[in-house]
């Protein structure tokens, strides 16, 4: 039995497109599961970077403490780190399902909190600024008086 040509290359076009079928196949499976890789790799980092500000966020309520207790006169700039800090606390995101509006309410949460947490540290530097300066000024007040009574 011999086969015809145009049998030959009926089953030569055949055999191509099967063979080019199953290497799209085997190549659509390694694209979706480079993208499984690539979504994990990117809720991991999500959760990394929220891990990050919630632990920036639970360090807030032990420097307002802090800074209450030296500065009552800035109890506003210190209220507006606690809402702040509540409004960042309270938007939870979700990689999978995160909508640019979500994410922008979030970064512009967490702006908030880093603008506030920058002033509550400005005032803990001029806190820290005034404190010094009244122990300088204390020490010399008391080596004034202690020359003054030697002579």
């Amino acid at each position: 039995m011999k086969m015809s040509k145009a049998l030959l290359s009926v089953i030569a076009v055949f055999g191509f497109f099967v063979l080019a079928f199953v290497s799209l196949f085997f190549y659509g499976i390694s694209q979706q599961r480079s993208m499984v890789v690539l979504s994990e790799d990117v809720e991991q980092k999500m959760a990394d970077v929220q891990s990050q500000y919630q632990r920036r966020a639970d360090l807030i309520p032990n420097l307002v403490s802090t800074v209450k207790g030296y500065a009552k006169h800035e109890s506003t700039t210190l209220e507006n780190v606690i809402a702040a800090r509540a409004r960042a606390t309270q938007i939870t995101l979700d990689p999978a399902n995160a909508t640019p509006e979500q994410i922008e309410a979030y970064q512009n949460a967490q702006g908030q909190l880093s603008q506030g947490t920058r002033q509550v540290a400005e005032c803990a530097r001029a806190i820290s600024r005034i404190e010094g300066q009244r122990t300088v000024l204390a020490t010399a007040s008391t080596a004034g008086r202690h020359r003054e009574s030697h002579q």
